[in-house]
């Protein structure tokens, strides 16, 4: 090494912890060998370390979080620390991260995301919400319109891990197959991110927790989004039961008088 410019050398030729982690798309079947030839792959190119990151194309008996899926995962820690390669973890069943692949709703249905959204409303009209609602407040605007903040479920979902028919060919434009569809959970309310973290980290660090910090360097997290990716185009905000109080008090006032100017510029 040139002892007067060795970070210029470094640049040259860095060494490996400061090489690039690609994202490692899984989207077909999971087989040892392959997987094994891959980072053989990976190594002799200079690429030393990978994002696992199952990706829609994933046969379902590889399903998310499953234990062929852990098993497939810790066959790549191990061949990766074998050749002194490191491995990030990617957090979600494709995108956007907090959902568990619709595994938190499943476990509670009232773990969806919210939202809230706006009535307006006729003079004398009652406020009240539908069935599965809740009222915010009812606000005016600088014209003295009414109108009703609701707060309610929200029918966003996320990408799915598989295609919904799996063998169904490609479209003949070259479109991909339909994907599953999850719901996404709301990741404003502690008891669903807790949800989460059980689902994936803690199942994560119950099977790996020896290679945190070694072999595993980090957790890759993707996208995180309030309302996932939305059906059609509500004039929604992201939102959960009760966000007024903490907003209120993030604050300092009380922000009801303004909930107007989030759909309004008054």
């Amino acid at each position: 090494m040139n002892t007067r410019w060795p970070l210029i050398e470094t640049f040259r030729d860095p060494p490996r912890e400061f090489g690039i982690l690609p994202f490692w798309f899984l989207n077909d079947d999971l087989d040892e060998a392959e997987i094994a030839r891959q980072l053989a792959d990976f190594e002799a190119h200079g690429v030393y370390g990978v994002i696992f990151h199952p990706r829609v194309g994933l046969p379902r008996d590889i399903g998310w979080m499953s234990q062929r899926m852990l098993y497939f995962l810790g066959v790549t820690v191990a061949e990766a620390k074998r050749r002194d390669m490191r491995v990030m973890l990617y957090d979600e069943g494709m995108y956007p991260s907090g959902s568990s692949a619709g595994q938190v709703v499943a476990a509670n249905s009232d773990y969806q995301s919210r939202c809230l959204a706006m009535r307006e409303l006729r003079d004398g009209e009652d406020p009240a919400p539908a069935v599965g609602e809740n009222l915010v407040a009812v606000v005016a605007r600088q014209s003295r319109q009414r109108l009703a903040v609701i707060d309610r479920r929200h029918d966003g979902y996320m990408r799915g891990l598989h295609y919904a028919d799996h063998d169904v060919p490609r479209q003949p434009d070259g479109a991909e197959p339909p994907e599953d569809e999850h719901p996404v959970a709301d990741l404003l309310n502690p008891d669903a991110v807790a949800t989460f973290i059980r689902l994936v980290y803690d199942k994560f660090a119950e099977c790996f927790a020896d290679e945190f910090g070694q072999t595993i360097v980090a957790m890759f997290t993707d996208e995180p989004s309030m309302l996932g990716k939305p059906r059609g185009r509500a004039r929604v905000w992201p939102g959960t039961t009760g966000i007024l109080e903490h907003v209120n008090a993030l604050l300092g006032y009380d922000f009801e008088p303004h909930l107007p100017a989030l759909w309004f510029d008054d």
